[in-house]
């Protein structure tokens, strides 16, 4: 039983993103995004969780080749890579020159198959939280929101260049979490739940604008409704 399919292709936010107890300190499950994906195009899109920790966009390049060949029917994709890139004096650092066509080549390999895009932005980093969280394994200053700022802006022209969708994060975490924006983090760089709750609604309102035909409500669902199946089972 073959469905077309939706892959959220991107780092440890991604994969993570089915993980309800990211901060096990509040005891509770959060949202998580890769169970409300499922959730929204249940019985209408298989959701493809492809999420590699620590990964940057020069590691992502060489792996995207390899999903396609593995899964068929794709036909929309995230792609969200830019929070190690634009780490500074890192193995995971990658030049904004390279990082631009890095991501430009994956959206014109996922445009060759067919695949609607939607590009995703580096969020807010908070410093303070990760040096505490991280320390001894990090280099103070290693990263910064300017950086992540001008990886964002400029991950955003290639998304007007290659005319796909783009989430900027970067903005909607500034504005949802207003001064308390650190919320949206568990550990400066990790989303906590209501951070993945922003990423959600933001993917959510860049689909239905920019790729309506593939807006959970105008997918239609696989097979018949149950009250609709014949007794016999002769039109499934």
């Amino acid at each position: 039983m073959d469905f077309k399919k939706f892959l959220m292709f991107g780092d440890s936010i991604t994969e993570f993103a089915f993980n309800t107890r990211i901060s096990p300190e509040s005891g509770r499950d959060e949202f998580c995004i890769g169970a409300a994906l499922t959730n929204a195009y249940t019985r209408k899109l298989q959701v493809i969780q492809r999420g590699f920790s620590g990964y940057n966009s020069r590691w992502a390049l060489k792996l995207l080749p390899q999903i396609l060949a593995a899964e068929r029917d794709i036909v929309i994709a995230y792609v969200f890579f830019g929070t190690n890139d634009a780490a500074m004096d890192s193995i995971q650092t990658v030049p904004l020159v390279e990082y631009i066509r890095n991501m430009t080549e994956m959206v014109q390999m996922l445009h060759a198959a067919n695949i609607k895009v939607v590009l995703v932005g580096p969020a807010l980093h908070d410093s303070h939280k990760w040096l505490r969280d991280e320390s001894g394994s990090v280099t103070p200053g290693s990263r910064n929101n300017a950086n992540n700022k001008l990886y964002s802006d400029a991950l955003a022209t290639v998304a007007r260049e290659q005319r796909t969708g783009f989430v900027d994060l970067y903005r909607a975490f500034s504005e949802a979490g207003g001064e308390k924006w650190s919320d949206l983090l568990v550990d400066g760089i990790h989303y906590s739940g209501k951070g993945y709750e922003v990423f959600y609604k933001e993917l959510m309102a860049i689909i239905d604008r920019t790729f309506p035909e593939l807006s959970p409500d105008n997918v239609p669902f696989r097979f018949p409704n149950w009250r609709d199946v014949a007794p016999d089972g002769s039109n499934l």
